[in-house]
């Protein structure tokens, strides 16, 4: 998969968010040497931006494929980019990335772009949100430590699951209001849906994936009580009035509003692996069972 800019006449600088991921990606040809990641003309990049960068290099370095990395134009989102460490993430697949050094300092409000493994890896993200939840007056620690839980399972699960030895994750609280809204993705260069799901069930292309994947108990795995993870979170996100993003392969899913299930569609291009987002303001509503 490619990362380019998109090709509005509209505007020049564009942001790469969960809303926007679709428009910045293409197809690499099967032939192709060289992977293009093109952020020069981003406006914006939130953490599902930069851990889709992190797979798509990972991805590419995997196929043998050469990654060529433009920085962006706009001096504020090179400082992002560097305060949340894609230069070191990218060091393995990409030695010449060029970002500015900024001072690191330490807060609850970032966690930095880094790979996980299957060993608890989604315990220190899960920890982060759990304690931003937990300092809001606003939400109960009951359903603090209930997102502890479904954030380190899916986290976990992704780990376990993707054949790639772990992946990236990244978060953030945007203080857009008293309580922030909490934001945090997590992404992997693995099988994707389709092929792990496969393993157990009978799986028509990467949308029939995507649709099972946020069925309660549906799981690539045969242990008993697994496959919970991605239906809860979805659960107490859209408690939390919030949002939720997953793509993988040519099938993305995102949450609506009310009680319905996940809203899938195919896209056009291929993601390597499986890339979950989450935005939602930790006091924005109770969560009941």
């Amino acid at each position: 998969m490619d990362l380019r800019p998109p090709p509005s006449k509209r505007r020049y600088l564009y942001p790469f968010t969960a809303g926007t991921v679709g428009d910045w990606t293409a197809d690499t040809p099967d032939d192709a040497a060289e992977v293009t990641i093109d952020m020069s003309r981003v406006q914006y990049i939130d953490c599902v931006g930069l851990t889709m960068i992190a797979a798509v290099a990972e991805d590419a370095a995997n196929r043998n494929r050469r990654v060529r990395f433009v920085e962006p134009q706009q001096a504020n989102v090179r400082s992002y980019m560097s305060r949340m460490h894609l230069r070191e993430s990218l060091a393995d697949f990409c030695s010449d990335v060029v970002l500015p050094r900024v001072n690191e300092w330490s807060t609850d409000r970032l966690s930095e772009l880094q790979r996980f493994d299957a060993y608890g890896g989604g315990d220190e993200l899960a920890e982060r949100v759990f304690r931003r939840m937990n300092a809001s007056p606003a939400c109960s620690t009951e359903d603090a430590k209930s997102f502890f839980k479904g954030i380190s399972e899916v986290v976990n699960n992704v780990a376990e699951h993707s054949g790639a030895g772990g992946g990236w994750a990244a978060m953030q609280v945007i203080p857009s209001s008293k309580d922030g809204l909490i934001t945090f993705a997590v992404a992997d260069a693995g099988h994707g849906l389709e092929i792990t799901l496969s393993r157990r069930y009978w799986v028509e292309g990467s949308l029939d994936a995507m649709e099972l994947a946020f069925q309660r108990e549906v799981s690539g795995t045969s242990v008993a009580g697994r496959g919970t993870g991605l239906d809860d979170l979805h659960r107490r996100v859209k408690h939390h009035q919030g949002r939720l993003f997953a793509w993988s392969g040519r099938a993305a899913g995102t949450s609506v509003a009310g009680n319905g299930p996940i809203a899938c569609r195919e896209v056009t291009a291929a993601f390597p692996g499986t890339v979950i987002y989450a935005g939602f303001k930790p006091g924005a509503r109770k969560v009941g069972p």
